[in-house]
């Protein structure tokens, strides 16, 4: 089993400056950011024969190549651990990821690749027979992909859109 999906990245246009309230994450002003749609990160989930999750870059065409630092790593793979211990997932995986765009170029790299694995963990969970939230809400489109319409409750008001299938299912 092979679970593949992918984010946008964005760019902010507005963006918050500090926080007012650390302990409950408010920021000091609003934000408004732009989804770039054809800008995504793609990941890739299938099951490990392993005594923990591994990460590594996936390597496909116009993907670029991605180095995640040691840091950078524990925090992907933490964030898979707490999804899993959410949704009730039992294993050991391999998540592969990339983008099609440069990392540190001003966009939202993070956010996407964080955004793709969180949307392949939700599909594998619903694979798997667990219950995904609701704000998760997995639509198809007419080339038989699938796709998160996300309720956000970002400032800019706009929904989110993220496809789940073939990695090399652009929209």
């Amino acid at each position: 089993m092979k679970i593949q999906s992918s984010a946008p990245s964005n760019i902010a246009l507005i963006k918050y400056m500090g926080k007012t309230d650390s302990t409950n994450n408010r920021p000091t002003n609003s934000s408004l950011s732009f989804t770039l749609d054809n800008l995504r990160t793609f990941v890739e989930i299938t099951p490990l024969d392993s005594e923990r999750d591994q990460w590594e870059a996936l390597a496909g065409e116009d993907l670029l190549p991605v180095e995640l630092s040691e840091k950078g790593r524990a925090r992907f793979l933490a964030h898979f651990a707490f999804l899993k211990l959410e949704w009730g997932l039992e294993g050991h995986y391999q998540i592969r990821s990339a983008s099609n765009f440069p990392s540190d170029c001003g966009l939202a790299s993070s956010a996407s690749s964080f955004a793709a694995l969180t949307l392949a963990t939700a599909r594998l969970a619903e694979e798997k027979g667990r219950e995904v939230p609701d704000v998760f809400i997995f639509v198809s489109f007419d080339d038989g992909s699938l796709g998160d319409v996300g309720t956000g409750g970002h400032s800019s008001g706009g929904i989110s859109d993220a496809t789940l299938g073939s990695c090399g299912g652009r929209r």
